[in-house]
């Protein structure tokens, strides 16, 4: 039986997730006042970027100066409820599964235990050089792990 994200959204809270927020600006809503959807994707990212920080103590290196890079292979999203400009959404960032090359972050963004939407996606770890793929450095793997879902 396939279940869908919202769903499966039960598990992810009661182990350790990221928190972080960010805001729907008011040019990022239709006229009948409701956020474009395709924002939810770089909401997301720029929470990844946040998530990053916290792990890793620095961003800068991981997204810009490493030889080893994670582009996103995948991403799906599931939106229960609208988002609405000027207000101030919570985020929360939880690991859903880490493979030998690459791993999967569940967002759940909204407002306190109200989702709005949960994106996923999923990276992959590549030779910056090459874009060949290769195995999830060993430090990374383990900040990961603090934030995953069991199974």
């Amino acid at each position: 039986m396939k279940t869908s994200l919202s769903h499966r959204l039960v598990v992810a809270k009661v182990f350790m997730s990221f928190k972080t927020s960010f805001k729907i600006h008011f040019d990022e809503a239709d006229p009948a006042g409701i956020a474009f959807s395709g924002i939810i994707f770089t909401k997301a990212h720029r929470c990844f970027e946040k998530f990053i920080e916290e792990i890793t103590q620095d961003a800068h290196e991981f997204f810009l100066n490493s030889e080893t890079i994670y582009p996103i292979r995948h991403t799906e999203t599931e939106f229960m409820r609208p988002f609405f400009p000027l207000k101030e959404y919570e985020a929360r960032v939880s690991v859903v599964k880490i493979g030998d090359s690459s791993f999967q972050l569940q967002f759940e963004l909204g407002l306190k235990e109200q989702v709005h939407a949960v994106v996923r996606t999923t990276h992959v770890c590549c030779d910056k050089k090459t874009m060949g793929k290769k195995s999830l450095p060993s430090r990374f793997r383990e900040s990961l792990k603090s934030f995953e879902i069991p199974q």
